[in-house]
């Protein structure tokens, strides 16, 4: 195991005790211009992860498929530091309001497998209540920084599938909807 100095160990603690295990905001003790380089070893170490950054939350780099990345608390992290994994809550983020009358579904272009990990990830976007991430994960066998990258290079910018996202009482929900 890779020897952490104090200053990542309390990046990672601050971490773990957020709602959405959200690296940002950095401890005050960081020093300015230091903030990259532990975080780069941290991730190197596999201690944080990226995933793609839903809303208004920071942005640690752009994606080369060009959505933005934010970073994370992973396993790894959890396990050093001790603690365990709680599930994630609804975000504290507030939503506006949006038109609840269900919308009509896109159909599944006709030349698609339908025995593919993202034939089922589609089947399950496109059900009225959507889909969480953690469904998506456990039905690919993905992590769930992968389902994100499937659903926005893949669903959203190669096959051109509108998908929304939703804050809900039990938790963010992803679903297909017709384009406007």
């Amino acid at each position: 195991m890779a020897k952490l100095n104090d200053t990542q160990l309390m990046i990672l603690s601050a971490a773990s005790q957020r709602r959405d295990f959200s690296i940002y905001p950095l401890p005050k003790s960081v020093k300015r211009g230091d903030g990259p380089k532990l975080l780069k070893k941290l991730l190197s170490l596999h201690m944080i992860e990226e995933i793609e950054a839903i809303g208004d939350a920071p942005v640690w780099r752009v994606h080369e498929d060009g959505y933005n990345v934010t970073l994370i608390l992973a396993d790894e992290g959890f396990r050093v530091l001790g603690v365990e994994r709680e599930a994630v809550k609804a975000s504290k983020q507030k939503q506006p309001a949006k038109n609840t009358s269900p919308a009509p579904r896109p159909a599944v272009p006709t030349a698609q497998r339908t025995d593919t990990k993202q034939a089922a990830m589609i089947a399950l976007l496109q059900r009225t209540k959507g889909t969480t991430i953690d469904e998506l994960a456990q039905t690919t066998g993905w992590q769930k920084h992968s389902v994100h990258g499937v659903m926005s290079g893949v669903l959203r910018k190669k096959l051109g599938l509108n998908i929304v996202s939703e804050a809900g009482p039990h938790g963010r929900t992803y679903r297909i909807v017709a384009a406007a």
